[in-house]
């Protein structure tokens, strides 16, 4: 089989969401979405304040917070290779063009050393 993954890169995180803060009003629901970048952890946190309209009109706020850890490419292909996979593709976000520099997600195609492919 293939095995397939997603992950943010690190240029999104260091550029586009490390340290800045989004928020979206829509029909039913808000959000605040504020970033903190740790470069030599290379870890994002994100505290995340929603407002979710109930049946009744008004709305609850949630407040919820998360990490996500940041890699270099070349590391987690390493650890593929080291885990017995080949990597046979390295996309960028969901398209079929292969990943650069500036990609912000890649998708990550492998397969077990020496799989038949039938």
């Amino acid at each position: 089989g293939v095995f397939l993954f997603d992950m943010n890169t690190l240029y999104k995180y260091r550029e586009l969401l490390g340290d800045c803060t989004i928020a979206e009003a829509r029909e039913d629901c808000s959000f605040i979405w504020d970033n903190t970048w740790y470069e030599p952890e290379q870890i994002n946190e994100y505290d995340l304040t929603l407002f979710i309209q109930e049946e009744s009109g008004l709305y609850r706020r949630y407040d919820e917070t998360h990490y996500q850890k940041g890699y270099e490419l070349d590391a987690v292909l390493s650890l593929l290779r080291e885990a017995g996979l080949e990597t046979e593709a390295v996309f960028d976000g969901f398209s079929r063009e292969t990943a650069g520099e500036k990609s912000e997600r890649v998708l990550i195609a492998a397969r077990k050393r020496n799989a038949i492919v039938t």
